[in-house]
């Protein structure tokens, strides 16, 4: 598969956005409408197709091609960030899982 920077970030977002066991509407709304409906497609038939272990080590994989400097890294902080709040309510575990991916997007 050939990765984008938005389907790398889209990949990213659906995994976060997973940690409690479902994408809602509002979610896939808001990466859909940050990143294109084709990124989120794209990264959501690969979330699809492999376990969460496997995602989360494509997603350390391509850190370093796409997450290259600090602002890169800034805005992948936002996005997640956006994301998290999307639904209007930013629960204490997805502040713990941003705190989780912050550490290994370093």
């Amino acid at each position: 598969m050939s990765w984008t920077k938005d389907s790398f970030l889209s990949l990213l977002l659906i995994y976060a956005s997973n940690v409690d066991m479902e994408i809602n509407e509002s979610e896939h709304e808001w990466i859909s409408n940050k990143l294109g409906e084709n990124s989120y497609e794209t990264a959501r038939q690969y979330f699809n197709d492999h376990s969460e272990y496997q995602v989360l080590q494509q997603i350390i994989s391509l850190k370093d091609e796409f997450l290259q400097d600090e602002n890169a890294l800034d805005t992948c902080k936002e996005y997640l960030d956006g994301l998290f709040a999307a639904d209007g309510e930013y629960t204490d575990f997805e502040h713990d899982v941003y705190n989780l991916l912050k550490k290994i997007l370093k």
